[in-house]
């Protein structure tokens, strides 16, 4: 039901930070925010209001969606234009408050305002761009409110209020829209910013300010002295805290703070109940020489705000045990650290958190800081009897150390990857010491001792020289010419016959020996039918080396060094042709240890850069020999050129 109407009382509903659009992604909360706004303007025409005052972030976003503007502005239309009269004006010209050229919306011949709404910006909802607009700018255009107290000039500001009547009853709104606090505080320290005064006597003086109250830093809030003192009420917003209970300090201004009408962070501060304002304001006195303004403000509940309840359920307890012991016993100084255990039900698959980082706030409060959080779930369990399901008490076991632990293997499994360097072991009890011993560096240190693990197993890889044929050594000191050519063959294979190696031409020119490696992802061990090959034309090449480079005597077997290199050359091609299978797989064992050595090592991925470092100083070595396997082939064939 409408108030009774007073020719001499302006009645304001004041309202500051809506945030229309908070969580329009939300399925939940998206229509939050317009829902109060509509229950807002229900209440200001049910209380017979003369207008509305905002006290900014009118919306969430500086950019709102199509949406919430499409919406805000059917709740403005719906319930700001009407056939109802007005029962004040204007005394002051639009234009020194406000930026639209259309003047004041109230004022417009072409629209039926019967519910004028003033509003200044915040810091969400702040003008941007080169033209200064803002979402505020929109809804003036539409003349759906009258948007004031945007500053110009920041090197100077003036602010000029706009000055309404209601029969001898005089008002006088002046506004300051969001400016960083840090350059609001320094032009308030300097003594850069000033107020109009309106003419005459007896106006009520209103500021409404977005800016921090509470002090955040040095210079990052604006000091309640900094205000005017001949104010008469300062309508603070942007602090969401519901202290709309007005405060009045001697030589300073009174101050209400009405506080968000939707809770936009889950703060102790967002849990106060939601309120608007009603302010009434009149001229009151014994006789019109001591008439004075006079007010009062009465605090509007908010039904539609979402309940939100905020609790600290340890203090609480602290407190309790306090009470119940000193109730007992009465003497409040031999009560020690109570314990303390709070059962939090996670069913339904919620996420835990760590005990113990929890209970740090609690060391010096409670006895049992580490154990504090008693997690336990609700089991269900199926019945076959005609009632259905039935469900188990509560299990009361604290949560195990190792019920919230993922596998690693079925993690990289969704993804198909496998882990090359680190193991999922190592991974799994690192992350426990991380999660449940809270162990910061624990996976940085496991990470940094992994690679140096890593890169020495790749500096400890034996060197080529290790690795290089028997033909290729030094010659052992030995005295007989017909040693084993099954040894010899497996000294010369290795590690050294898993490199590819290109083939030598022996036209003259030198061999470039080109030395690769397989992807860790092919690297495999080889067989010893696979390496029987290989190793065929390895010991056929240590057997074409010259006698003195293999360590034999040149005239051992009674013969000319030249008779002697002669029957060699031959025994090499007849053996060459003639080398069996079984000769093979005897120097494949060897072989096979040595590819699959170097199949891991290239599985940690340091193989590669080493190998080709190593073939590189082997350059050298490889030039030599095919530089003697060219002289020897030109020297057999001048011998047989000489028999012919």
């Amino acid at each position: 039901m409408a108030a009774p109407a007073d020719d001499n009382i302006f009645r304001i509903l004041v309202a500051t930070d809506m945030h229309l659009g908070y969580a329009k992604n939300d399925p939940t909360r998206s229509l939050d925010s317009l829902e109060t706004l509509q229950e807002v303007l229900e209440l200001a025409i049910g209380n017979n209001v003369d207008f509305m005052l905002l006290a900014g972030d009118l919306f969430h976003d500086n950019q709102p969606p199509r949406f919430v503007l499409h919406q805000t502005m059917t709740l403005f239309r719906q319930f700001c234009l009407g056939d109802r009269p007005l029962r004040f004006q204007a005394l002051s010209d639009p234009t020194d408050s406000i930026k639209t050229a259309f003047g004041y919306n109230f004022e417009d011949p072409n629209y039926n305002v019967s519910l004028p709404v003033f509003s200044i910006h915040g810091n969400h909802d702040d003008p941007q761009g080169d033209a200064g607009l803002c979402a505020l700018d929109l809804l003036s255009s539409a003349n759906v409110i009258n948007h004031f107290g945007q500053v110009m000039d920041l090197d100077k500001i003036h602010v000029v209020p706009i000055c309404l009547q209601k029969q001898n009853t005089k008002l006088a709104l002046y506004g300051i829209g969001s400016i960083r606090d840090e350059r609001l505080h320094r032009i308030f320290l300097e003594r850069r910013i000033s107020f109009a005064q309106p003419e005459g006597d007896n106006w009520f003086k209103i500021l409404v300010i977005h800016q921090n109250r509470v002090k955040h830093g040095e210079k990052n809030y604006i000091p309640e002295s900094f205000l005017p003192a001949d104010m008469n009420l300062i309508v603070w917003g942007h602090e969401h805290k519901c202290e709309i209970e007005v405060v009045s300090q001697e030589n300073r201004p009174a101050i209400t703070q009405p506080g968000s009408t939707v809770a936009t962070a889950l703060s102790a501060g967002e849990a106060e109940p939601k309120h608007v304002g009603i302010l009434e304001v009149a001229l009151r006195g014994e006789d019109p020489s001591s008439l004075q303004p006079k007010y009062r403000l009465k605090k509007k509940p908010l039904r539609t705000v979402r309940p939100f309840e905020f609790a600290d359920m340890v203090h609480e307890l602290i407190r309790r045990s306090a009470e119940n012991y000193q109730a007992r016993f009465g003497d409040a100084d031999a009560i020690k650290l109570p314990l303390i255990r709070l059962r939090v039900d996670y069913s339904g698959g919620y996420p835990t958190i760590s005990s113990q980082r929890f209970g740090q706030k609690y060391v010096d409060k409670v006895a049992n800081p580490k154990d504090i959080l008693l997690f336990h779930r609700r089991k269900l369990r199926s019945t076959s009897n005609i009632q259905g399901s039935a469900t188990d008490p509560i299990d009361d076991r604290p949560l195990r150390p190792d019920a919230a632990q993922v596998a690693i293997s079925d993690l990289l499994q969704l993804d198909r990857m496998q882990l090359r360097v680190l193991r999922p072991e190592g991974l799994r009890r690192v992350l426990q010491k991380f999660v449940e011993h809270e162990e910061n560096s624990a996976v940085a240190e496991y990470v940094k001792t992994e690679l140096i693990q890593q890169r020495h197993l790749s500096e400890d890889l034996p060197e080529v020289d290790e690795l290089r044929p028997a033909a290729l050594e030094d010659p052992p000191p030995t005295s007989a010419a017909g040693s084993s050519r099954t040894s010899r063959a497996a000294q010369a294979g290795g590690t050294r016959n898993s490199i590819n190696a290109a083939p030598r031409q022996r036209g003259g020119s030198r061999a470039s020996a080109s030395l690769t490696v397989q992807r860790a992802s092919d690297a495999t061990p080889m067989s010893a039918n696979d390496a029987a090959p290989i190793f065929q034309r390895a010991a056929a090449r240590q057997r074409r080396q010259p006698v003195e480079k293999r360590g034999a005597s040149p005239t051992s077997h009674g013969a000319t060094s030249d008779d002697a290199m002669t029957t060699r050359h031959s025994d090499v091609e007849d053996d060459e042709d003639h080398m069996d299978s079984d000769d093979a797989a005897s120097l494949a064992p060897s072989a096979v240890t040595h590819v699959t050595d170097i199949s891991q090592v290239s599985r940690i991925g340091a193989s590669t850069q080493y190998l080709r470092t190593q073939g590189k100083r082997d350059d050298g070595l490889l030039d030599q020999e095919s530089d003697d396997e060219d002289y020897q082939a030109r020297r057999r064939s001048r011998k047989r050129s000489k028999r012919r």
